[in-house]
């Protein structure tokens, strides 16, 4: 027999012409949910939402989490850490690392594959150590991409690209696809360099399509050959704005920061500076004329700062220091200072007063700088990534922002804590809104929802102080309607809940005699099709022998029930036929179809459920015209017996009749 409160069981699954059968009681081995920073929960969500690939799911990881890869999962172009994206996917970080294992003898593999319809999101997270290498093959992909290999859509924000290696693009493979967008971003310490010989190329990225980068910094990035931190190939196309190469190399040749054999390079108030190349070794090396820069400063790089046609576009003021970048209009020292954390999310150089960078921009002036200071602060733009602001002291480097997440859940047991039951009672959709100061704050920092099977959301990038998490309760009741909390230098709090009361009934002195049997039952869920008309989707619920409460000879009163999917209440729950099963109707709203939702059966006179399964699929709108679901009864022929999700007996010593589930 099965216990009902057991909130995951061995499941038997057989799929019907109507729906799903869901067995309550398997004979297998309780499968346990996993640790939510263990790889298995990463592999499972990346399998779960490459299962519905016309639509687009966001996992979100907890804060801090390490995410150790020690193994392949799959060899498509090559060995990959994690499985291949095959549809749109975000995964929200919030300041998580996925990493392949740093002990010795860990297999080489790549972090990401994204395939060619794949689209993959990445915010707030950090990827380290990848490796993309097989010697033994020629294969180009088997030896590119060393984080990520793309082979259609990526966009990174607040994105971590750390110590990847490749042959070609130690950090990103970019295949001539649809491209990617990178915001806000950091590559660094990655290599395409795995064996230190010739054709080694793209420390940070190797591009064969379109790429725009914005607002982000590529630092002590290599390659063996050429394009130390990008290089842009055939096919190429790649806008730069707002954006700093510092401290990346060549060893063999040039373009220690930037090699361009492409289509188009386009670059405004951009920083290069102190890349280190080999002979003939400028940190911008380009072949053809197809590029353009503006309001950029190329200075101080060992082997010097360009190396370009005359006919290149340049435009309005750009600065070198050794007079090598064709038609720049100043040369001399930019007076930088280090790189360093000059405020925003990515390292920059800051500009000395006597910078004659200062001001000297021409042209559209571009509305911020990398850290998102806006420009410009005197007469005109500053050129390069930083924009001068004086006045004020500079932005404290130590000063790490901090996180908060938490949960959104139905409290089942009305205890208002989310207890190891609840862990699969979450609320999508619920709408919060972070403000400055103690409640009720004064200003809006952010909003979010919570966006995921578990009701997890979370908001990042805090700086230490007081704020106030509010709820809509026009929307939804939830509770508490606001929190109010305090956060420090790099602190992350979690388990910050808010929870929606589930319905109360008042019990009878009967109530914990009447939900007794249901701890000893045998239990079984069948979904029928929804019928699109009505958005009505039909289901049993089967018991072996009479359902209690409902045909018991003892009992003068009928017992009433109701059931829940998720936090859609049922429209009805009685016999329709059968003494052995409950037929439940629910309407649901057009989002539902194909979700994963927790479905709970309620005794109207009992506080918790008398039978909880998880994670029940709901099925597909029908694709076809008739869109009516018929009742199952023994006397069917054997394709409307089919058609209504039973089968044929095969029993020979009487007349067929048909199954039903």
């Amino acid at each position: 027999m099965c216990p009902y409160k057991k909130p995951f069981f061995g499941l038997m699954i057989l799929f019907t012409a109507l729906g799903l059968f869901l067995s309550a009681c398997g004979g297998g081995t309780p499968t346990p949910t996993p640790d939510p920073c263990s790889v298995a929960y990463l592999i499972t969500a990346i399998n779960n939402a490459n299962a519905s690939p016309a639509t687009e799911d966001t996992i979100v990881l907890s804060p801090g989490c390490v995410y150790e890869l020690t193994s392949v999962d799959n060899y498509t172009d090559g060995s990959n850490g994690l499985p291949s994206v095959v549809s749109p996917i975000v995964i929200n970080g919030n300041g998580a690392t996925i990493q392949r294992s740093l002990t010795s003898g860990t297999p080489a593999f790549r972090i990401f594959h994204v395939s060619n319809i794949g689209m993959l999101t990445l915010n707030n997270l950090t990827l380290v150590n990848g490796l993309a290498h097989t010697a033994t093959t020629g294969e180009t992909a088997h030896n590119a991409g060393g984080g990520i290999y793309n082979n259609n859509r990526i966009s990174l924000y607040g994105v971590v690209i750390d110590g990847n290696h490749a042959k070609l693009g130690g950090g990103i493979y970019n295949t001539a696809a649809n491209g990617m967008t990178i915001n806000t971003s950091t590559f660094q310490n990655n290599g395409a360099d795995v064996e230190n010989v010739a054709g080694e190329r793209g420390g940070g990225i190797y591009n064969l399509s379109s790429v725009t980068i914005t607002q982000s910094t590529f630092f002590n990035n290599t390659a063996t050959e050429t394009g130390g931190a990008i290089e842009n190939g055939a096919s190429g196309r790649l806008v730069l704005s707002n954006s700093t190469f510092s401290g990346n190399s060549t060893v063999m040749l040039g373009g220690s920061a930037i090699l361009n054999s492409g289509e188009i390079i386009v670059m405004a108030y951009t920083t290069i500076t102190n890349n280190i190349g080999g002979t003939p070794g400028a940190a911008l090396i380009s072949g053809p004329d197809t590029i353009e820069i503006r309001n950029s400063i190329i200075a101080n790089n060992t082997g010097g700062d360009c190396s370009y046609p005359a006919t290149s576009t340049i435009r309005w003021e750009n600065l070198d220091s050794d007079g090598t970048c064709d038609s720049f209009t100043i040369t001399g020292n930019p007076a930088l200072d280090p790189l360093a954390n000059n405020g925003g999310p990515t390292l920059t150089h800051a500009l000395s007063p006597n910078s004659p960078a200062r001001d000297a921009a021409a042209g559209n002036c571009s509305s911020m700088d990398q850290r998102g200071e806006p420009r410009p602060h005197g007469s005109a733009c500053d050129l390069g990534a930083y924009e001068f602001t004086g006045g004020g002291p500079p932005p404290d480097p130590n000063v790490i922002p901090s996180s908060v997440t938490g949960f959104v859940f139905i409290d089942t047991n009305g205890n208002g804590m989310r207890d190891a039951s609840e862990v699969s009672t979450g609320v999508t959709g619920a709408h919060l809104t972070l403000m400055e100061d103690p409640c009720p704050g004064t200003s809006l920092i952010s909003e979010t929802w919570s966006n995921s099977p578990d009701g997890l959301y979370g908001f990042g990038m805090l700086m230490p102080g007081s704020y106030c998490i509010l709820t809509d309760p026009l929307q939804q009741t939830i509770l508490p309607v606001t929190q109010e909390i305090t956060v420090g230098n790099n602190e992350h709090l979690v388990d910050v809940n808010f929870y929606l009361p589930a319905p109360v009934s008042e019990p009878d002195s009967s109530s914990s005699q009447r939900c007794d049997p249901f701890e000893e039952m045998d239990l079984s869920l069948v979904l029928l099709s929804i019928r699109a008309d009505t958005m009505t989707l039909p289901l049993y619920l089967k018991t072996e022998g009479n359902v209690p409460g409902l045909v018991a000879p003892d009992d003068t009163e009928k017992w009433e029930y109701h059931a829940r999917l998720g936090v859609i209440e049922s429209n009805s729950c009685g016999l329709q036929g059968f003494d052995d099963r409950l037929y439940c109707m629910f309407t649901v709203p057009p989002n539902v179809p194909g979700l994963a939702l927790d479905f709970f059966l309620y005794l109207n006179e009992c506080e918790d459920p008398v039978f909880v399964q998880p994670k029940v699929t709901i099925p597909e709108l029908p694709s076809g015209e008739d869109d009516s679901y018929p009742t199952c009864t023994k006397d069917l022929s054997k394709e409307a017996c089919e058609a209504a999700g039973g089968t044929m007996s095969t029993d020979l010593t009487t007349a067929p009749y048909c199954i039903c589930p």
